[in-house]
């Protein structure tokens, strides 16, 4: 019985402590194949219906940061956007379109850090209608804004579903992603709230260990 309590306490820790706020990812673009090549970075951030939840993406340490372009005349920024690259750069997903688009001069790779944060993960409503978030990484030409690795579509998307479940997807070129999202682990931030029952168990458990110094019977 001790076990199952110590075991139910140990859970209801783990879930405490589990609220990841934000997450956040080492983002890693391949464009050695346009190395050279001027063009644009786009990104999207994206609601997919009335009931979507909010996100916050936050874009920093873009890399390289020599590369940018800032006063591109055709550069473009849309909906609820703040901020500029290298960053921080942060998009929210407030409106029906929010949108980051500047030009610079291709490398072998292009890195960022994506923090994401908001609702959407850290208390999704679960209403499917809502359909979630994306989070979208495209490659333009300077001539015509023809898509760039690959030539159908974004590069790399990341996608909050209704659930907060997040899904990565990269394009391919041969047998090598674009995108690589690495994870770099939740930031563990438990409300305050969260420390009154788990103290209180934990004062529980306390009791029981001490109940085994003594004989059946014999406990005060």
């Amino acid at each position: 019985m001790r076990k199952i309590l110590i075991t139910s306490i140990l859970v209801f820790a783990a879930a405490a402590f589990a609220q990841a706020d934000p997450i956040s990812y080492l983002v890693t673009v391949n464009t050695a194949s346009i190395n050279t090549q001027y063009g644009y970075i786009d990104f999207l951030l994206n609601p997919g219906g009335q009931n979507t939840e909010a996100l916050t993406a936050v874009i920093t340490n873009f890399t390289p940061a020599a590369a940018l372009n800032p006063a591109d005349p055709n550069n473009f920024v849309g909906g609820n956007v703040t901020g500029s690259l290298p960053g921080p750069l942060t998009i929210t997903n407030t409106n029906a379109d929010n949108e980051y688009l500047e030009g610079l001069t291709f490398g072998n790779t292009i890195t960022f850090d994506l923090s994401l944060d908001g609702p959407a993960l850290t208390s999704p409503n679960g209403n499917p209608t809502a359909n979630g978030t994306t989070f979208a990484i495209s490659l333009y030409d300077s001539t015509s804004f023809n898509y760039l690795l690959p030539p159908t579509g974004p590069a790399g998307t990341l996608i909050v579903d209704y659930l907060g479940n997040v899904e990565t997807n990269s394009a391919v070129v041969g047998n090598t992603p674009i995108v690589t999202f690495t994870p770099q682990g939740p930031v563990v931030t438990p409300e305050p709230s969260a420390f009154m029952p788990l103290l209180a168990l934990s004062g529980l458990a306390g009791a029981c260990a001490s109940r085994r110094k003594y004989p059946r019977g014999l406990a005060n």
